[in-house]
């Protein structure tokens, strides 16, 4: 399984990608081989991701897909993500 791996050295900063991984479960920081000076690091299984927009169009709820024009994107106008990019 392919995970996608964030990092940061300092908590001022935002997570970061920092690299990709294969492993057949989740991999431990000595499997990243990355160094030890992070500060934080996540590993996010690739086929957990649910892209909401992607290369700038809407995505279509639960298919990855592009959205038509006109079509509902994935998630709810209501909710409101806080604490992200700020």
């Amino acid at each position: 399984m392919e995970y996608l791996v964030f990092g940061r050295t300092d908590y001022a900063e935002p997570l970061s990608a920092v690299t990709t991984v294969e492993a057949a479960s989740t991999p431990s920081v000595d499997d990243l081989g990355i160094g030890a000076d992070w500060l934080e690091l996540v590993v996010i299984p690739a086929d957990e991701i649910i892209w909401i927009l992607r290369d700038g169009e809407p995505v279509e709820r639960g298919t990855g897909a592009k959205a038509s024009a006109g079509a509902p994107a994935r998630g709810d106008a209501g909710v409101r993500a806080s604490g992200v990019g700020t």
